[in-house]
């Protein structure tokens, strides 16, 4: 963290903000889902906090210094990784602290990953022009991704009878109407979430290795369990 900080501070004072997010984004990227036994890593809530400042200081009102900076020094795609990485540093935050619905809103809501088949192919194109830091962390992003869908899917069916299956309790005719519709209602959301699970692993699979290790293997597990 020291040589990050020191490099960060000097570049600023030169007034070259491009670079300073490039130390930024490296230093957030490498520790992205720095958690030990669900508490967060303390260089991850020094570097949170710096862009934090980072952000509030500079990027939050409209066309600043900054961005002018960025687009004499050529290097616009610095400032949109940081946003990446800002949005994915709180992804995470939220995915740890066991929030499945808030950390998949957060992540769906990046367009990183295909929400139907005719997105599979963009998204895969997408991939190859994200920042290095940001591609050497994708495989995490769709791991972590894959086990927000599996909990989200477990809760419906933990919650909700499948329709024809006896409701957990009998309220009455009305009530039991009202049931029998949000057991169809979660059915619906199951089948989804199942489809949302099948795009990822074709996506996942374009990317012949691209993401890492057992990342391929291990998501198809995950939606195998999601029946």
């Amino acid at each position: 963290g020291g040589g990050g900080t020191d490099a960060a501070e000097l570049y600023a004072m030169a007034g070259e903000y491009g670079r300073v997010l490039e130390v930024v984004n490296r230093e957030l990227a490498v520790r992205v889902d720095s958690f030990e036994n669900g508490v967060e890593d303390q260089q991850r809530l020094f570097w949170k906090g710096a862009a934090h400042n980072f952000a509030e200081k500079h990027l939050k009102h409209g066309r600043t210094h900054v961005v002018e900076s960025l687009e004499r020094e050529d290097n616009l795609k610095a400032g949109q990784t940081f946003e990446l990485l800002m949005n994915l540093t709180a992804f995470f935050d939220k995915f740890r602290a066991g929030d499945f619905g808030g950390s998949w809103t957060i992540l769906d809501s990046l367009g990183l990953l295909p929400k139907t088949a005719g997105e599979v192919s963009n998204c895969e194109q997408l991939f190859f022009t994200l920042d290095k830091v940001a591609r050497d962390i994708m495989g995490r992003v769709v791991v972590a991704g894959m086990e927000c869908l599996f909990n989200l899917h477990a809760s419906l069916k933990q919650s909700h009878p499948r329709p024809g299956q006896q409701p957990a309790q009998g309220g009455g005719g009305g009530g039991q109407a009202l049931q029998e519709q949000a057991g169809v209602d979660a059915d619906k959301a199951m089948r989804d979430i199942r489809e949302r699970g099948k795009l990822i692993v074709t996506y996942a699979g374009l990317l012949h290795g691209s993401l890492g290790g057992e990342v391929n293997k291990l998501i198809a597990k995950i939606e195998a369990y999601m029946m």
